[in-house]
């Protein structure tokens, strides 16, 4: 078992939750659904800083968007997930036209 565990605090849309994650893997942890969520971050941080963590307790930036600016990153994420989904279920794609995408949705 991996021991270079933290913890991250993460927004979602009903508020802010911690969220285990390992520095060995590629991608930022998921909020679990069952996962309790809390009111602020510092809430959400105070639930978890006495669990051990390797790698520590961090906030993500996310939290600090404002509700306008979370929206915005919401959909954006939403449609450039949706995107990719389409694009890789065609035929003949090369890592140019998932480039394209990216750069799109970069221009937005």
């Amino acid at each position: 078992m991996s021991a270079d565990n933290y913890w991250l605090i993460r927004r979602t849309q009903n508020g802010f939750v911690p969220v285990m994650g390992f520095a060995s893997d590629d991608w930022k942890p998921q909020p679990r659904s069952d996962a309790p969520v809390f009111a602020t971050p510092d809430e959400a941080l105070d639930s978890v800083i006495d669990e051990y963590a390797e790698y520590g307790h961090s906030i993500d930036p996310e939290c600090y968007l404002d509700d306008a600016d979370w929206a915005a990153k919401l959909e954006t994420r939403t449609s450039l997930l949706e995107d990719f989904e389409w694009l890789l279920q065609q035929e003949d794609v090369d890592a140019r036209d998932l480039l394209g995408v990216v750069e799109h949705h970069a221009n937005f």
